[in-house]
């Protein structure tokens, strides 16, 4: 058995890797499934608000995959593979899944409350790892800043949960456990299955000598995305819209300042500046026209589709000038 896979892959080099790639991802969106379930099960035990639950918590468990991709990155000293999973997957969450969300849903009422308090500061926050960019380069203190900042977000959130949500005292945690292994037995597939990914990712990249930073966009990017779709869709199926949203806008904030942070303080990034004001404009223009679809109080299928053509611009400015 052992010989057939080394003579497959021998002969069949793409095809081998893009398997890898394929089984590595489908296990990422059923662990990170569980991950997710296990952390937002015990949240709302808690008390926690459906708004905390979305754009911190389940934030944070959906994001693991890109989290570990992005350190196998670092470990191997590609700035690209980090830069694509990132960046690729927080366009392609503000635009191709919450334009994918809008148009299976027709037309999908918003909880205007979890909008509101999260606007311009949200908008800002993005736009910090884009300005330090400015450069060609993260840095450690380039990191520290983006640590500060995320510190200051979770302490913003944490104010406005008094607001939203009103947390239970004397909670019993006889249960507590079974979601603790389950976290625990998730994060061990997402870290195992995020190595294979990145491995097989880069090969592709060397065999068919395409930029590591496109490969990651679409095949790591794409496919750490699909959890966040699948959670989207069965949010706004049970009426939990704040969930969906949330969670895809909390990832961004997250990745951009949190992850950024620490790889940059483990490691001097690089990159593309006016690949970066590309990317910058391009993920800015597309949170503020969700905003200001939002404000309606509904999101409709030509508002998903007008969110997904921003993916296509990224895509085709990619290939075509940044190639």
């Amino acid at each position: 058995m052992i010989s057939i896979l080394q003579q497959f892959a021998f002969n069949f080099p793409v095809w081998y890797h893009l398997i890898i790639v394929i089984v590595s991802l489908a296990l990422l969106a059923k662990a990170s499934y569980f991950l997710v379930l296990s952390i937002s099960n015990y949240a709302k035990k808690l008390g926690i608000s459906e708004y905390l639950v979305g754009l911190l918590i389940v934030a944070a468990g959906a994001s693991a995959p890109e989290f570990l991709a992005s350190l196998s990155g670092v470990f191997y000293g590609a700035s690209p593979i980090v830069f694509g999973t990132i960046f690729g997957s927080n366009l392609l969450g503000v635009t191709l899944v919450i334009g994918l969300l809008a148009i299976v849903g027709k037309k999908i009422p918003m909880n205007q409350k979890v909008f509101d308090k999260t606007k311009w500061d949200v908008l800002i926050l993005i736009a910090l790892p884009f300005l330090l960019l400015l450069d060609g380069k993260l840095t450690a203190i380039d990191g520290g800043v983006l640590l500060v900042a995320f510190i200051f977000y979770v302490s913003l959130l944490w104010k406005r949960e008094g607001q939203l949500g009103k947390l239970k005292k004397g909670v019993e945690i006889n249960f507590i456990w079974k979601d603790s292994l389950i976290f625990l037995l998730s994060l061990v597939v997402i870290l195992l299955a995020s190595r294979f990914l990145v491995d097989s990712s880069m090969q592709i990249s060397y065999i068919m000598n395409w930029p590591a930073f496109i490969v990651a966009t679409i095949l790591i990017g794409l496919g750490a995305s699909v959890p966040d779709l699948f959670l989207g869709l069965n949010s706004i199926d049970k009426g939990h819209e704040g969930v969906a949203f949330g969670d895809i806008i909390g990832s961004m904030i997250l990745k951009s300042l949190l992850f950024f942070g620490i790889f940059a303080l483990m490691t001097t990034l690089e990159f593309g500046v006016f690949n970066a004001i590309f990317i910058g404009i391009l993920t800015l223009a597309s949170s503020m026209l969700l905003f200001y679809f939002v404000k309606k109080k509904s999101l409709t299928r030509l508002n998903g589709i007008i969110l997904i053509l921003f993916y296509i611009i990224f895509l085709v400015g990619q290939f075509l000038f940044f190639n």
